[in-house]
């Protein structure tokens, strides 16, 4: 007997997929880095360069909510070196910084398609709302900061992936 997997499961999909192709297209369509957003790209790849290579006394910029950001910039460079790195990882890095920042910008848009995905599916699961799934998982469009979050690398994307998390564990303990 054959399976078929009802319509309302394949958007909680496809908005998922919509918005890393947005990501992906506006990262790309912004230029590099270093021609229209060098501040503060650069120091949080720098920044997150000390935490991977566990130097946190080097690390300038402690004082503001981005500090678990920088943690998390320090992993992923780590799992991009280690994928695609060429030679010590400092020296990758600094040679190579357009290449980083790019590939943590994905890492960010795939966490945040990631966080939809999930999203969309406790509302189905807890709420039984198809509507509201979807609005949800469209609220990343609603606002025009946030259709012009993906092309940067700034502490403000993990907010809204923060958010996300939070509307879906409200909609779990709720409902």
């Amino acid at each position: 007997m054959k399976r078929v997997i009802p319509l309302r499961k394949i958007w909680i999909f496809i908005i998922p997929a919509m918005v890393l192709t947005w990501s992906i297209f506006f990262l790309k369509l912004s230029g590099p880095f270093y021609q229209t957003r060098i501040d503060p790209d650069y120091v949080y790849l720098l920044n997150g360069l000390n935490c991977a290579t566990l130097e946190f006394s080097r690390i300038g910029h402690i004082d503001h909510p981005g500090t678990p950001f920088q943690v998390i910039t320090g992993l992923f460079i780590r799992i991009t070196h280690l994928v695609a790195g060429q030679g010590p990882i400092v020296d990758d890095v600094i040679s190579r910084p357009e290449f980083y920042l790019t590939v943590l910008a994905f890492y960010l848009s795939l966490l945040t398609a990631l966080t939809l995905l999930w999203l969309g599916r406790i509302v189905l699961k807890f709420g039984n709302d198809f509507l509201g799934a979807i609005i949800l998982q469209l609220s990343v469009f609603f606002n025009i900061f946030l259709i012009d979050l993906p092309c940067r690398y700034i502490p403000d994307r993990m907010l809204s992936l923060v958010v996300l998390i939070f509307a879906g564990n409200c909609i779990r303990y709720f409902y």
